[in-house]
């Protein structure tokens, strides 16, 4: 393109893009993403996920294994009190 956004074609190489100056940039959007907590983790993988998937099978017991150990883990605030 030249300077007013036409193609410009080089005699040799390729074609040689330039900017056309009177174009807005387009702002950065950053990606969206959603936070879920693991019992939310845990449910949706229930729902959508199918039984003979061993990678999902892996990752839900993973999910029990974790929620295992909160509910057997003491509370640290009992064990470190602050006077």
């Amino acid at each position: 393109m030249d300077w007013r956004g036409r193609v410009t074609k080089p005699k040799f190489g390729s074609v040689i893009v330039i900017r056309d100056v009177k174009a807005p940039k387009r702002l950065y959007s950053a990606p969206a993403f959603e936070v879920v907590d693991i019992n939310g983790a845990k449910a949706q993988l229930e729902t959508k996920a199918t039984a003979e998937d061993a990678s999902v099978r892996q990752m839900l017991s993973s999910i029990n294994k974790r929620l295992e150990e909160k509910k057997s883990a003491p509370n640290s605030a009992s064990i470190n009190p602050v006077s």
